[in-house]
This record gives structure tokens, C-alpha cells and sequence, in this order.
């Protein structure tokens, strides 16, 4: 993350200025609005002990992004049928009601709530003051860092099953109207995620499995290490790179190329999207190799350019690419898999079954409405 101190507020007026003519639903606050916002900013050491240190990527919150031990959850993905593989999924703050929908994006080193939704999930800017501009997505505001005291993932509102995740980091962007590029699709309308859970949130975890055939995403605190279910194959394992204040990564080549980071871009709507002259597009890569293992990408192959992204940001794999399997981040033992269905197998039926109810036979009447 591009770290900018903002002291003065005059700065970032300029700033917005000179981008007002950009595309986009974002309509910045005034000075008067962002010094009411920025007031109520606290120590995060005093408040909730989380110390602070710099680093060359940005600010690293010691104590920050904790999770309840023990604990899964798994969530239905809110994509829809245009975007199947975008991992959206609801939550809620402490306050009943303050329920938010959430993209998980793993290329984005910290996590974004929007300004509209911030006193809703409770959320204090931190002191000292700091504005800091995104490096996955381009942003024409810079977003200034706020602690969210507990963030509450839940599938149904009278379940007994839900995971807790408390004092997340999240920078706030000064202005009304969503996240814009930071939603990484439609900035706006009712599809549009107003906190986007980046790597940082993520520290306290045990794995992500993201189940694309069944349409599903489950966090994990277990403090049993990762097993591929039964039913299941993994089709690729490499190491994972997870650093702090910065996107998770693997190393790994785009057919015959050297070997090189690859940020694995749970948001981004491609297979593979990377940091290339348009005519060196003409004929994109075919294949990525993860593990040893060459695997397919697809059509969907584009440019940074092409795709509105920073054009000095290391080649990323997406969603279109990730959606032909079960995606695990397994952040216990540092692993990246990919995984599939056995032919004819129980992960195969079970997906087969969440998709489609049984139809009833033999049965006589109607059942209760």
C-alpha cells in the first residue's frame, strides 16, 4: 500500500479536484463532514492494545484482525448468475440490522469499508491520522485507517452457527456513493459490496475454502490442520505466500516463462490478468503452471490495461480461472490448493445435490405451504 500522510484536509481537495472528471458514483465530502469523521479518531494502543508498527509496505497493526479460536462457518456466495464466482457474502456489525455485503479480494492487502456503512459497523479512524491510496485498484480518494470492533458472519438470522471476527482493520474512503473501483464490478446498485475484506483480515485464520461447484465459502479457525475432504482430489498444491501488509501470493509461470509472483486475485473478473503491452496480448498466455501442474486458463486472459487495474502490479489469477475448482487458502500451513470432485464421487454427488432439490416419488397430497 502506497502510504500518504494527509494532515491537512486542503490536499486532498486538490486531489479531488483534479480527478472530478473521472467515471464513477463517488461524491466527496467536505471539509466540514470529513474533520466531524476524523474527530473521533483514537489511539488504537489505548483503546483496544494494538500497536502499530511501520513498514516498507504500510502500517502493520500488531494485535489487529482477531478471530474466535475453534470456529467454521460456511456461507452461501451472493454473485448471482452473471457473476458466480465473485465471493460476496453477508454480514453484520454488533448492531442488529447493520447487516453488509462483503467481497473477499485476497490481491488487496488491507481491507475497504465505505463511509456510508461505517457508523453502522462502529468503526473508529485511527490516531494518528493517515490517508493512504490503494495499490490493487485504482482510486481517485485516498481511504484513512478506521478499527472495526466485530464483524459477525452468519447465513441465516436465527442460526445458531456464526463466526466472530474482531478489531479489523479498514480504511474509509471520504466520500458518499460505495467504493467504486474498490468493488472490483458494479461500484453501485443493490450488488454492490460496501466492505471489502482484504489480506489483513485474514491473518487469524486456519483456511478459506472457497467450493465453487456448490456456491460456497468457509472460513476456518479450527485448530486441526487443513484435510482434502473425502469425495475430493487435489488437482495443484505450492506454497502460499502470505506476508504481512500484503496481497497473498504464489510463485509459479505462465507457460514456458520464467518463474514469478502471482497474486491470486479472488475478486477479479478474468483468469489472468497481466502487466503487458497490448500487442504483447495478441497471443496471451495459454496455460499457468502451479506446483509443477499446467493448468488451462481459458479466454479470459487480459491485460492490466485492458482492464482498468495498476499497470505496475504483478500478474494476478482470478476468478474465471479459480471457478473450475475448489480454491483453499491454507493460511496454517502456508499452502494454496486447488481442488475437484471425484468422478462419481461423494463431492460430486453432494454438489450435484445442492444444486438441484430431490424431486418427491411416490408420495400422495401436497406438501404445507
Amino acid at each position: 500500500m502506497n502510504r500518504r500522510f494527509l494532515p491537512l484536509f486542503a490536499f486532498a481537495l486538490l486531489l479531488l479536484a483534479a480527478c472530478a472528471s473521472a467515471p464513477g458514483p463517488l461524491r466527496p465530502v467536505g471539509e466540514s463532514e470529513l474533520d466531524h469523521f476524523l474527530a473521533a479518531a483514537k489511539n488504537p494502543r489505548e483503546r483496544d492494545g494494538i500497536v502499530t508498527y511501520t513498514t516498507a509496505a504500510g502500517p502493520y497493526y500488531q494485535g489487529a484482525n482477531r478471530v474466535h479460536p475453534g470456529r467454521a462457518i460456511t456461507l452461501k456466495l451472493r454473485g448471482g448468475k452473471k457473476a458466480p464466482g465473485r465471493p460476496l457474502f453477508s454480514a453484520e456489525g454488533r448492531i442488529p440490522g447493520s447487516g453488509i455485503l462483503v467481497l473477499l479480494d485476497t490481491s488487496s492487502a488491507e481491507s475497504w469499508l465505505a463511509l456510508d456503512r461505517a457508523a453502522a459497523l462502529d468503526a473508529v479512524p485511527v490516531k494518528p491520522v493517515e490517508g493512504a491510496f490503494p495499490k490493487h485498484a485504482k482510486l481517485s480518494v485516498p481511504g484513512y485507517g478506521t478499527i472495526v470492533p466485530r464483524l459477525r458472519l452468519k447465513e441465516k438470522e436465527y442460526s445458531a452457527e456464526e463466526f466472530w471476527m474482531e478489531l479489523l482493520t479498514a480504511y474509509v474512503p471520504p466520500a458518499h456513493g460505495g467504493l467504486d473501483a474498490l468493488a472490483r464490478g458494479d461500484g453501485a446498485g443493490r450488488d454492490a459490496p460496501l466492505f471489502v475484506m482484504g489480506a489483513s483480515a485474514l491473518e487469524g485464520l486456519s483456511y478459506i475454502r472457497l467450493d465453487y461447484p456448490r456456491g460456497t465459502i468457509r472460513f476456518s479457525s479450527a485448530m486441526d490442520n487443513y484435510a482434502t475432504p473425502k469425495g475430493w482430489r487435489t488437482v495443484a498444491e505450492c506454497p502460499l505466500e502470505a506476508k504481512r501488509a500484503q496481497p497473498l501470493c504464489i510463485r509459479g509461470r505462465f507457460d514456458e516463462s520464467d518463474e514469478m509472483k502471482i497474486v491470486l486475485d479472488s475478486a477479479g473478473a478474468f483468469a489472468a490478468s497481466l502487466p503487458a503491452r497490448e500487442e504483447e496480448m495478441a497471443d496471451p498466455p495459454r496455460t499457468v503452471v502451479i506446483g509443477g501442474k499446467a493448468l488451462e486458463l481459458g479466454e479470459a486472459v487480459r491485460s492490466h490495461a485492458q482492464g482498468g487495474l495498476p499497470e505496475s502490479f504483478p500478474p494476478r489469477l482470478g476468478w474465471k480461472f479459480f471457478a473450475r475448482h475448489t480454491v483453499v487458502f491454507d493460511f496454517k500451513a502456508r499452502r494454496f490448493l486447488l481442488e475437484e470432485p471425484l468422478a462419481g464421487g461423494e463431492g460430486k454427488k453432494k454438489a450435484a445435490q445442492d444444486e438441484k432439490p430431490a424431486a418427491w416419488k411416490h408420495v400422495r397430497g401436497t406438501p404445507a405451504e
